[in-house]
């Protein structure tokens, strides 16, 4: 009579862990699980640098350098660009626009 129940119990409980698994299963095919659907794949062009041919547009940064890294919430961006270019700068939060001055030499 002993044997019996622990048999039982132990039947009983895998039966459940199974209804439960198969519940849990089922649950998640159907929901819709935005991480999955959402990935985002970028590609990274880099920018040609001005030739003689195309030397009417032309940006050319001077700070920060290349790869540059900070831990400041503020950073100053120099450079070079054509006559009244404008220029926006992207980050993931906010987008600044300038234009360039009309001797293209500051930003």
């Amino acid at each position: 009579m002993k044997s019996e129940r622990i048999i039982l119990s132990f039947i009983a409980v895998l039966v459940g862990l199974m209804a439960a698994g198969g519940t849990y299963f089922i649950y998640q095919n159907f929901i819709k699980n935005p991480t999955k659907s959402s990935v985002l794949t970028a590609t990274v062009k880099q920018t040609p640098t001005p030739t003689l041919q195309n030397s009417n547009d032309y940006l050319t940064i001077q700070n920060p350098s290349d790869e540059m890294v900070t831990s400041t919430r503020s950073l100053q961006v120099n450079g070079k660009a054509t006559k009244d270019a404008t220029i926006i700068v992207s980050t993931p939060s906010v987008d600044q626009v300038a234009i360039a001055s009309n001797d293209g030499l500051s930003l």
